[in-house]
């Protein structure tokens, strides 16, 4: 996974470009699935069934509208940015007098890979996996004469991400399956001690996780997860922070100098060039690679994926076309009992 999903200007930012690695089996839905069980038992709209049912439901719905080139039917069921993209396409085969249709489509079925369950609205989530077959192909419209497509029965396996939004369900992203990073995500469910539901995020060594029980005898601020929490949700807001080209995501847990360097960054990804945008911004992997001895701050390593997209007057300029991954190290300094994030480095 250290690889890059960023190229600015044709130059390389000391990473390399490579699509996210393939992982074809779900063993993560068990778990995801029987961690969902005890939370449907508290909150109705996580339930299990009730989510693979909406799934299913928004998927076969999903099918006759990409027939009719039509979204109009369940278009409040999708966000805004997924619902403009499937549009624009939709037009374009209009406009070239084209159908696509899958025929002899059989759901095999639906698993829940992974979920996001919190108090905050923004941060509910899950992903379904579903799996089928059938034949794609791209037809005349006013004939039905083949064009491209399958001429056998081919294996259908998509990621479906939900977030809960205003109070429903609405649909955020379309990925091909064994391409999804959230096949190599942990859950996340804050009614859980210490959070995680699974085994990605981690301590990378025992002189790390030592030094870290060492320094939190004397101070409740060395927590392994609390600090594992941190890194990941300050390289979410970092990168939120570098769109924007201000820190207005970081609030106070940075220092002076890491504000400058969000100004640079935004430069530097093309900001400048027009409206700059980490679509489907996630994190995959977070891990503790190194702590100051004097207990001074801490070292975290993320993993990320995003799609770049330049865009001005709603016109998109340029855009990396599918998801890539990004691996930075994070520095953290210990500041008045509590630790500031004073660096983002992008390793070689």
């Amino acid at each position: 996974m250290a690889m890059g999903f960023l190229i600015v200007r044709g130059i390389q930012i000391g990473m390399r470009m490579e699509r996210l690695p393939t992982r074809k089996d779900i063993e993560m839905g068990v778990q995801a699935e029987a961690r969902l069980g005890e939370i449907g038992l508290r909150d109705p709209k996580m339930r299990v069934q009730l989510l693979k049912e909406l799934t299913q439901d928004l998927f076969m719905k999903m099918e006759q509208c990409r027939v009719s080139r039509d979204l109009t039917p369940i278009r409040d069921r999708v966000i805004s940015y997924l619902a403009r993209n499937l549009v624009l396409r939709w037009e374009s085969l209009k406009r070239s007098r084209e159908v696509q249709k899958r025929f002899n489509l059989v759901l095999d079925g639906v698993s829940i890979v992974h979920f996001i369950h919190s108090p905050k609205e923004p941060h509910i989530e899950f992903t379904a996996f579903i799996r089928g077959s059938a034949m794609t192909q791209f037809l005349r419209e006013d004939t039905g004469r083949f064009i491209d497509g399958d001429v056998v029965r081919r294996a259908v396996e998509e990621c479906w991400t939900f977030q809960w939004m205003e109070g429903r369900w609405v649909l955020r992203e379309v990925e091909t399956g064994c391409d999804s990073s959230k096949l190599f995500q942990d859950s996340w469910d804050e009614g859980l001690e210490g959070g995680w539901v699974g085994v990605i995020h981690r301590i990378r060594s025992n002189r790390v996780t030592e030094a870290i029980s060492r320094l939190g005898a004397s101070s409740p601020v060395w927590n392994e997860k609390r600090m594992l929490h941190f890194a990941r949700n300050m390289a979410l807001a970092y990168f939120s922070s570098v769109e924007k080209g201000s820190g207005e995501w970081l609030a106070s847990d940075t220092t002076f100098e890491l504000l400058a360097q969000v100004r640079s960054d935004h430069r530097l990804f093309g900001g400048l060039d027009g409206t700059l945008h980490f679509r489907n911004l996630g994190c995959c992997d977070v891990s503790i690679q190194q702590v100051e001895p004097d207990g001074s701050g801490f070292t975290a390593e993320v993993q990320l994926h995003a799609q770049r997209v330049i865009s001005r007057g709603g016109q998109v300029l340029s855009s990396d076309g599918e998801l890539k991954s990004l691996t930075v190290k994070l520095d953290f300094l210990l500041q008045s009992k509590r630790f500031v994030l004073n660096r983002v480095r992008y390793p070689a």
